[in-house]
């Protein structure tokens, strides 16, 4: 009899520890169902928000003090370059289109172009002389077909194509005599008839002088 009660009494202690366990099990599980996602996620903790909070603050503190970059080249950029910009009736990209193109034929007198462009034509692109002397660099039309084949030019009145032309036949003749004043003298007089002052001992004419003293007295353009 006293083992019978013993093993009613057993089961009833088990019955108490699984209902109760479930009891315990199904709140835990209502807890968690109604726990915000903060708190319940175990890989947030309060390192990352702060973490969160400081990235937050210092993006806001860049966009707020940063300078806006612009696409466009900068004036420290230009001052940085390699080119050089004068005070001059010329656009700084053509400036430096120029200076591409003495580079280009080992030319280092971009200031002697500038200002045989000055002596000639005053900066005007289209403009004919009565003499057959076409823009910027006043290309004679005697030269015009040779030009046109080596450096396939088809319009001298057009700003780059003549500059290009101009700047191509003064760097030969540079390269031919050896001083850029003789190299002038039969840019402007032809080579014959810079021959022939040459033969008289003449080796300057009011041209040449005038073209190097417009080179020296250009001026950069304040950025």
């Amino acid at each position: 009899m006293n083992k019978i009660k013993e093993k009613m009494q057993l089961a009833a202690a088990l019955v108490f520890l699984l209902v109760f366990g479930w009891v315990m099990i199904y709140s835990l599980i209502g807890k968690a169902a109604n726990m915000p996602d903060e708190e319940f996620s175990p890989m947030f903790t309060t390192e990352d928000a702060e973490i969160k909070a400081t990235s937050a603050s210092i993006e806001q503190t860049a966009k707020e003090t940063l300078p806006c970059v612009s696409t466009e080249t900068t004036k420290q950029e230009k001052s940085e370059s390699r080119y050089i910009y004068y005070n001059i009736p010329l656009d700084d990209d053509f400036q430096e289109y120029i200076q591409d193109i003495c580079e280009k034929y080992d030319f280092d007198r971009y200031d002697v172009v500038i200002a045989l462009i000055e002596e000639e034509s005053l900066y005007t692109e289209k403009i004919i002389s009565t003499t057959n002397d076409y823009g910027y660099m006043q290309i004679n039309i005697c030269n015009h077909e040779w030009l046109s084949e080596k450096l396939e030019i088809n319009d001298f009145l057009n700003g780059k194509q003549n500059v290009l032309a101009g700047t191509y036949l003064l760097s030969e003749l540079y390269k031919k005599y050896g001083d850029i004043e003789l190299a002038l003298m039969a840019y402007g007089c032809g080579e014959k008839g810079a021959a022939e002052l040459w033969e008289q001992g003449i080796y300057k004419t009011k041209q040449s002088q005038t073209v190097l003293e417009i080179a020296k007295k250009l001026t950069l353009k304040q950025l």
